[in-house]
């Protein structure tokens, strides 16, 4: 794949970037990357990743020196107690950043509930199974939840 910037030599740095939905991508060079570097590199601000502008109403300090105003400039947090520290400042941007969600709720798909009581019965069973030292009947339990982890919902 060519270079998007310089149309000749072949791209080895392959950038995609997510905001809102929309991805974008873009291929480089070596020797373009190099100079555009400073621009094409840097990290989109808090404000940017919402798509909206936020003005702080407190201008929070954590004890690393990090404030709100800052972290909103530059979209990274000085520590992590940044977290608690600036917390309360800080939720309605990880809200609108993270459409509404506070808490990590991982990559895994979430399951039905039919599916979660199926697979919680086998993992009964098998801790039941080790327990009463029966391998066998466990090995196959064990099997059993790694098709079910496989199959689609």
């Amino acid at each position: 794949m060519l270079c998007d910037s310089c149309k000749q030599n072949e791209a080895v740095i392959h950038r995609i970037t997510v905001i809102n939905g929309k991805r974008s991508e873009q291929h480089l060079c070596s020797s373009c990357a190099k100079d555009l570097s400073a621009v094409v590199f840097k990290l989109p601000t808090l404000s940017e990743l919402v798509g909206q502008s936020i003005v702080p109403k407190s201008n929070a300090v954590c004890e690393c020196g990090c404030t709100l105003s800052e972290l909103l400039k530059t979209g990274l947090v000085g520590c992590e107690k940044c977290y608690s520290s600036i917390r309360h400042e800080l939720l309605p941007v990880i809200k609108a950043a993270q459409g509404g969600k506070t808490e990590h709720t991982g990559k895994i798909p979430q399951l039905s509930d039919d599916r979660l009581h199926r697979l919680q019965a086998l993992r009964n069973e098998l801790a039941q199974a080790i327990d009463k030292e029966e391998y066998e009947r466990a090995a196959e339990l064990r099997d059993k939840i790694r098709a079910f982890d496989t199959e689609k919902a």
